[in-house]
């Protein structure tokens, strides 16, 4: 199920993308694309949801694990000298082909394609942003401040998140000034603290 909300929001983010593209779109292509976007988004939102409870539940049952001292045991009874017959085994291992542990990868990937689908949206809302931007910045809020900074910790996924923050500030601060929500102060300032010291693209050609 989870991959089924993944797959389908990034097919609505695709599809978003292609039916409004060009400059010469319809206004009616480009509000079938934001609700598109606000669809996939909501996809990711559940598919998160689950995950966080998923992930939370795989530490609490691997700190139980290294509390309790590991035992063999040995059913006498079992003709088989204690192991599982074949048809078990067969059913544990159809089991484990379709269980995936969530880890803070998983966490981090979804993090990222909403903030993707966040930038996205954002080029949507320059004629008529309304309470638009309002949702995206609130949105986006949660994302950035807590969880997404929480989920990295610990892997090795740092510059793609800090580029996926980066494109995402860029694309909300250009729609506020052609909006006319911030002045061109505002807007240069927000801008480079974008992008920092922290953020090395030399080797990045993608984010060059």
């Amino acid at each position: 199920m989870l991959t089924q909300y993944s797959n389908t929001a990034q097919v609505l983010t695709s599809v978003a993308e292609v039916v409004s593209e060009g400059r010469r779109a319809s206004e009616s292509s480009r509000n079938d694309a934001l609700k598109m976007l606000q669809e996939a988004l909501e996809l990711f939102q559940r598919c998160l949801t689950v995950q966080e409870f998923q992930f939370t539940e795989s530490q609490e049952r691997m700190e139980m694990t290294d509390e309790t001292p590991p035992t063999a045991e040995l059913d006498d009874g079992d003709e088989n000298g204690g192991f599982h017959n074949s048809s078990e085994s067969t059913e544990d291992e159809r089991w484990a082909s379709v269980y995936e542990p969530v880890t803070k990868d998983t966490l981090v990937d979804t993090a990222v394609a909403q903030l993707e689908t966040l930038t996205t949206a954002c080029g949507f809302l320059t004629s008529d942003p309304g309470s638009g931007l309002a949702w995206v910045e609130e949105y986006s809020n949660n994302l950035l401040r807590g969880k997404i900074a929480a989920y990295v910790q610990g892997t090795d996924r740092h510059h793609e998140v800090d580029l996926a923050r980066a494109n995402f500030i860029c694309a909300l601060a250009d729609t506020n000034f052609r909006t006319g929500r911030i002045d061109v102060n505002t807007y240069l300032e927000e801008m480079t603290s974008a992008f920092d010291t922290k953020l090395d693209l030399s080797q990045d050609p993608q984010g060059l």
